[in-house]
This record gives structure tokens, sequence and C-alpha cells, in this order.
């Protein structure tokens, strides 16, 4: 008997006004995540795949490739796989075409979003709703600290408000890193390749950073992040504090070489990355060690709202740091 079920793909690729290089990784990483997870399972052939080109402008037959997809899946029974969903969650047209489809009975189809794997046909609705809200008062929020400064739109200063919005999206990416090093640390202790210890984390249902499943170019940003926070433990009592010129460069490159990658050598940009990490570092020591809350970070009229990743509540986040304190102390002491 066979028991394969048809499926079609929509790859949703933003069109980007100065460079087709971020559509073309975009896609890149999108085919990428469904062929892992076509390999993993084998009941689902592939029958067609949308390429949605998601322009700037307003045009009524902009999401024309989406409903195509609905309607072949609606007539054929067939499943709907989306690679990336999420940054898409706010585009009105498309939120309404979905919540119209998958909120009618019709449908007896699965809805497969790789980059969001708790998200399917039983809640979309209720899903796309709760974060189209949550985006109207991110930008409320951004427009009264832009008021409450007397800064206004375009001022260069109005960046720093921006900024501190975004503050615990920065602090998250931090801790994801600190928190999957020891998954890391064991893959490197395999010499494992990059690609390998991608497959590893898919295997044993390791989410990604934003949910859903790893692709290599996700995994090396993490890596990124993971391989400063130790460069800049390893060099903490040379560079911190410190006034960054030719001879401490000349120092760390003669002394620290080592630490870099294959062809890389210590600059000043890179001094400056690692001084950045360690304040960041030890802002995160301070709130695992009760002396300085997330409020005092961040502001308190942020919080009420935005927490990290726009998505966690107050609660997760204690959940997190009191874990980081637990299992993975920074131990930023004896670095």
């Amino acid at each position: 008997m066979d028991n394969k079920r048809n499926c079609v793909v929509v790859f949703l690729l933003h069109e980007n006004a100065t460079s087709t290089d971020s559509l073309e990784s975009s896609l890149v990483m999108q085919q990428e995540r469904l062929s892992t997870f076509l390999k993993e399972q084998s009941q689902l052939q592939l029958i067609k795949d949308f390429y949605q080109i998601v322009k700037k402008q307003k045009n009524k037959n902009k999401w024309l490739l989406v409903q195509e997809a609905l309607e072949l899946c609606k007539n054929n029974n067939y499943d709907l796989i989306i690679p990336e969903l999420k940054q898409h969650y706010g585009h009105l047209t498309l939120g309404k075409l979905l919540q119209s489809y998958y909120s009618q009975p019709h449908h007896s189809h699965a809805l497969i979003c790789l980059d969001q794997p708790l998200t399917h046909a039983s809640n979309i609705s209720e899903i796309i709703e709760d974060l189209r809200q949550r985006r109207k008062k991110h930008g409320e929020l951004i427009k009264q600290g832009l008021t409450q400064s007397d800064l206004k739109s375009g001022n260069p200063k109005a960046a720093e408000i921006i900024q501190r919005v975004n503050r615990p999206k920065i602090l998250f990416s931090i801790l994801f890193s600190l928190l999957i090093e020891p998954v890391v640390e064991m893959m490197e202790e395999k010499k494992l390749a990059q690609r390998k210890m991608v497959a590893y984390l898919n295997q044993h249902d390791f989410f990604a950073p934003e949910g859903g499943r790893w692709v290599l170019s996700q995994f090396q940003k993490v890596y990124d992040r993971l391989k400063l926070n130790r460069l800049a433990l390893a060099v903490r009592k040379k560079i911190e504090g410190a006034e960054i010129n030719a001879e401490l460069i000349h120092d760390l490159n003669l002394v620290s070489h080592h630490l870099l990658s294959k062809g890389k050598t210590w600059d000043h940009q890179l001094i400056q990355q690692a001084q950045e990490r360690l304040r960041d570092l030890e802002e995160l020591e301070l709130m695992l060690k009760g002396k300085k809350s997330l409020e005092e970070l961040l502001g308190s009229q942020l919080l009420e709202e935005i927490t990290m990743k726009d998505l966690l509540s107050q609660s997760e986040i204690t959940l997190i740091m009191s874990s980081l304190e637990q299992e993975y102390s920074l131990n930023l002491k004896t670095a």
C-alpha cells in the first residue's frame, strides 16, 4: 500500500532593491532546509514548487503564486510546505490568504512551516493575528520612545532609541550561543565538519535560534558568535579597558595570534568587537548574579511588551537566566 503524500512548496523571497545577492542567499538557505527535511520524510513526494517574489510596492497580484499553490492543494489534497514563513507573518494580504484558507473546514492537507515547526493548519490563524498585534505594539513603542526623547526620525541620534528596543534580541543571540556551546564542544571533540554538525543538531531535535531546523548558514552565524565569546574571554586581561593602538595590535598578533582562524590577524575592528562582547558578557553575568536587572540594562518601559526575541515572556527569560546560572556559568573571573 502506497503511503506517500504529495506536497508542493512555496519559496517566499524578498525583493531587495539594493542587490540580488540577499535574494539568492535566501533561496539557497530555504532550498537547503527543504532538502534536509525531505530526506528525513520519505513519505512526502514533491510535486511542484512555487517561487513567490515578495515585492515592496503594493500590488493586487502580489501573492498570486501563493494563491495558485493553495488552490492546487485544495483541489488535489496536497500538503503545503513553506520553508520560511516567520518574516512574512506581518504581510496583511498574505496573512488574510492563509487565515481565510485554513479557517475553512474543507482542507484536509497539512501545512508544514520548516522555520516554525509548531505552526500548522489548526493554529496559523491565531499565530498570525497575535504576531501582527505584537508588531504593531513594537512600532508604537519605538514611536513613543522617539517622542519622549524629542528626536525625529531621520536624526542620527534616533538610532540610539531603536537600538535600545533591539537590545533584547542581541542579548538573546549571545545567550543562545552560550547555551548551545556544550553541544558544539562535544561535536568539535569528534572533529565533525560544520555540515555534519548541522545534521547532528537536526537529528537530535535541537531547534535553531528562530525555531525550526538548522541550515548551514544559520549555524555559521551562531558559531561565529560562540567563537567571538571565546576569543574575547581569552584576551580579556590584555584588552579590557585598553586603548586600541598600534602597540596593542602588535602585541596581540605577537602573543595571541594562535587564537585566530587561519589567515586572520588582530586589527582595530576585531579588538573593538572583542571589547564590546566582553561588555555584553559582563552585563549578562551581572544579571545572572542578580546584581543588575534586565530593567536596568534595557529600560523598564521597553520590557512591558518587548522581551527577548519579541516572543519570550518575562518568566521564560528568568528560566533562561536560571538555566545559564546553574548549568553553563560564564566563569569570567577565571577566564
